[in-house]
């Protein structure tokens, strides 16, 4: 993605007028949760786009716009997709934030939460019910009394103390329903070592990967920190254990 973003700015920064077209959606990994309604209109700004650029048919150019589609597992609703400039499509953040101590380890089970949340052995949205959880993680739930609109990558800080010198540690958000079962709406990962600059006790700060996703009023928002995320992740080879005392989540939001 900044790969991506730093391409375009130079197109546009060598030709000030160059349109940019740029489309965001769960669209291209392995559990892609976009279905075929959605595909259309994608396929189709591409189409246009190639068409002005590579054929000459510049009357079927795009609009310079960025555009993003939202997640919608139900596949009932048909939501319009949010469009205009890159920086306009979230509007607003909502902050979470918990000071309940939890500590995980890198030697807890997770057989059912890992299998149900392994993106290659299912495909589109990821479901648990609400008896499958992960024994050794932490989770922070947070009350969504009106609904909340994700738009855009997640920044998550947590205060942290290291036992050991190396650790994996993954995140998993939810979208907890009223009866219990949860839906993955992003997660994300980072590597703690102390050898590569870590220190033993600090804070943590990183980014989930993003959606774009409603939480509908009632639900909960549910944030998930493990040490085992197999078979999604590969379990670290070195034992450790980390103490948590203080998480702060940072949503974009639209609306």
């Amino acid at each position: 993605m900044v790969q991506t973003l730093q391409m375009f700015r130079k197109l546009k920064a060598a030709d000030p007028g160059y349109p940019i077209q740029m489309v965001f959606g769960d669209i291209g990994h392995s559990n892609a949760q976009n279905p075929s309604w959605q595909w259309r209109p994608i396929n189709a700004q591409a189409y246009r786009f190639l068409a002005a650029h590579v054929l000459g048919k510049t009357s079927l150019a795009p609009r310079a716009q960025a555009s993003s589609f939202q997640t919608e597992c139900a596949g009932t609703a048909h939501p319009a997709p949010t469009t205009g400039a890159w920086g306009s499509l979230a509007t607003g953040t909502v902050e979470l934030a918990s000071t309940t101590a939890a500590t995980t380890t890198s030697a807890a089970p997770n057989p059912a939460d890992g299998a149900a949340s392994d993106p290659i052995a299912n495909s589109g949205c990821l479901h648990e019910d609400a008896n499958t959880t992960d024994p050794g993680a932490a989770y922070y739930t947070f009350a969504n009394p009106k609904a909340t609109h994700l738009l855009g990558l997640p920044t998550l800080s947590l205060a942290y103390a290291l036992t050991g010198q190396d650790a994996t540690v993954a995140f998993k958000l939810w979208d907890e329903a009223p009866d219990g079962s949860k839906t993955l709406v992003t997660r994300g990962e980072y590597r703690l070592s102390t050898a590569a600059g870590d220190k033993a006790a600090g804070n943590l700060n990183t980014y989930l990967y993003g959606n774009d996703w409603v939480f509908p009023a009632g639900d909960k928002i549910v944030l998930q920190v493990t040490q085992n995320d197999a078979p999604y992740l590969r379990p670290d080879n070195e034992p450790s254990s980390i103490a948590w005392s203080k998480v702060t989540l940072n949503l974009p939001t639209r609306g």
